[in-house]
C-alpha cells in the first residue's frame, strides 16, 4: 500500500485486527510450531429457518 493511512478509521482497523483468529500449526518437516492467522466472513446472521423462508419467496 502506497497511500497514507486514514487516521479516522484507525480505531476500526485495530478492532478488526484484534478480532482475527490466531492459532498454531505444527510442521512435521522441521518440528516447529508456526502461527496461523485468519478471519471468517459471515454473510447472514439470521437463523437457518429465517434464511430459508426468505429464499422461498
Amino acid at each position: 500500500m502506497k497511500e497514507a493511512t486514514r487516521p479516522e478509521i484507525e480505531p476500526f482497523a485495530e478492532i478488526a485486527f484484534n478480532m482475527r483468529y490466531v492459532g498454531k500449526r505444527f510442521d512435521e518437516c522441521d518440528g516447529r510450531e508456526w502461527p496461523v492467522y485468519g478471519a471468517f466472513y459471515v454473510d447472514d446472521l439470521r437463523p437457518k429457518q429465517e434464511r430459508e423462508a426468505d429464499a422461498d419467496k
